[in-house]
C-alpha cells in the first residue's frame, strides 16, 4: 500500500459487530484520485444491514434563480407571481377560507386549501424560472455599473462594425442609448484607433465599478 515499501501499512479496521455488513473492500492503484505515495483503501457496507434502511443517491442542491441583490430580477419575479396568483384567483379563494374558522372547515375546504397550496408553490416556481439566468449575479446591480457595462458593450460593437463584422443598426443604437453616449461622441469615434482607446477606457471603468459593486449598490 506504500509506493516505497513492500509491506501493507494502510488499512480499515471494522468492529466485529458490523463486520457482517461489509460487502466488499479494496485498494485503488497509485495516483488514481490524487497524487500520493499511498494507495487509497475503501470499504462498502450494506446500508440495509448497517442502518436498517436503504442508501439513497445524494443529489446536489438546486441553485436558486431568484437573486434578491438585483432589483430587476425581483421586480420580474413579483410581476410573474402576481399574474399567476391573479389568474388562478388565489387571493379571492384564500379570503373565503380565512373567514371560516379552521375548526369548522368541511372536507371541501380542506381540499381547496391543498389545491391553493399547490397552486401557490407552482406559481412561485414558475415565476422563478421566468427570471432565472437573465442577468449576471456575480456583482451587485447598480445604475453606474450597468451603464459602464453598456459603454463597454457599445465600444465592442462599434469596433466590430469598423472591422467589417455585421452589427445591426438597431443593436448599436440600443447600446448607445443605454450607455448614454451622445450622437457627437458616436460620430467622433470614426477610426479603429480612436475606438480601441475608447474601448480600453470603458473596460477599465467597468472593472473599477465591479471592484466597488457593493459600495455602488448602497448609493
Amino acid at each position: 500500500t506504500y509506493i516505497r515499501g513492500r509491506n501493507r501499512i494502510d488499512g480499515i479496521f471494522v468492529s466485529y459487530g458490523i463486520a457482517h455488513t461489509v460487502l466488499r473492500t479494496g485498494l485503488t492503484p497509485f495516483h488514481t484520485f490524487f497524487t500520493s505515495d499511498h494507495r487509497a483503501a475503501y470499504v462498502d457496507f450494506s446500508a440495509a444491514l448497517l442502518f436498517k434502511s436503504n442508501a439513497y443517491e445524494l443529489v446536489r442542491s438546486k441553485g436558486r434563480g431568484l437573486q434578491l441583490k438585483d432589483p430587476r430580477i425581483v421586480d420580474v419575479y413579483i410581476q410573474f407571481l402576481f399574474n399567476q396568483l391573479e389568474y388562478h384567483k388565489v387571493m379571492e379563494k384564500l379570503d373565503r377560507l380565512i373567514r371560516i374558522p379552521v375548526a369548522n372547515w368541511e372536507e371541501k375546504d380542506k381540499i381547496t386549501y391543498e389545491k391553493l397550496d399547490r397552486v401557490i408553490t407552482e406559481s412561485m416556481a414558475y415565476a422563478e424560472r421566468k427570471c432565472s439566468k437573465r442577468y449576471s449575479t456575480k456583482f451587485y446591480w447598480s445604475p453606474l455599473l450597468l451603464k459602464a457595462v453598456y459603454v463597454y458593450r457599445y465600444a465592442r460593437l462599434r469596433l466590430k462594425e469598423f472591422r467589417g463584422i455585421t452589427v445591426t443598426k438597431k443593436t448599436l443604437l440600443y447600446h448607445q442609448a443605454q450607455a448614454s453616449i451622445s450622437e457627437d461622441k458616436h460620430k467622433e469615434l470614426d477610426s479603429i484607433e480612436k475606438i480601441v482607446i475608447f474601448l480600453r477606457e470603458a473596460k477599465a471603468k467597468m472593472k473599477e465599478h465591479q471592484k466597488k459593486h457593493v459600495e455602488l449598490r448602497k448609493e
